[in-house]
């Protein structure tokens, strides 16, 4: 009797590791030639909403308790992220045509928000480090952001309302 306690213990410990490990995915596509490919591995959760035609997403998330959410609605949209590390959040989001975004994620617990609303927006956003913020709004047409940041606590929000606006940061 004296092992049981032990026993279940052990037994938890097991349980809440392999959960912790399992990997979570919610895909919804409405529309045709949509298309979705994830890569996960590691313990991390990924919810894409694909609505329209010609859409396109590719996730690679790998590491412990990764969330990205995503969500377009158009045609010819495209999103590329990888999510390396622990804790990272990402919420991306697509209105109108041929609007592109790419997120790389490398450290622990950086979050980054990417709002597009209209045509042929382009953002492409890095963080590499721990504890960094990136939030990016587009509204208008052919928009551009190329956002770096590299280190820790680094913190950023640009908003484009309009068109033709471009933009490069690079924090350190």
């Amino acid at each position: 009797m004296k092992f049981l306690p032990v026993f279940i213990i052990v037994l938890m410990l097991l349980v809440t590791t392999a959960w912790a490990d399992q990997d979570s995915l919610y895909i919804n596509q409405i529309g045709n030639d949509n298309s979705a490919t994830i890569t996960q591995t590691g313990g991390s959760t990924a919810s894409i909403s694909q609505t329209g035609n010609h859409n396109t997403t590719a996730i690679s998330q790998s590491g412990e308790a990764n969330l990205l959410v995503e969500s377009q609605s158009g045609s010819g949209e495209y999103i590329n992220a990888v999510q390396t590390g622990s804790g990272n959040y990402a919420a991306l989001t697509q209105f109108g045509t041929n609007n592109s975004a790419t997120l790389t994620q490398a450290g622990n617990f950086n979050s980054a928000s990417i709002y597009q609303n209209g045509n042929n927006n382009s953002d492409s956003v890095t963080q590499t480090g721990n504890n960094n913020i990136s939030n990016d709004t587009q509204n208008g047409n052919n928009d551009v952001i190329t956002k770096s940041q590299t280190g820790n606590n680094l913190t950023s929000t640009v908003i484009q309302n309009g068109n033709n606006q471009h933009i490069s940061i690079s924090q350190h």
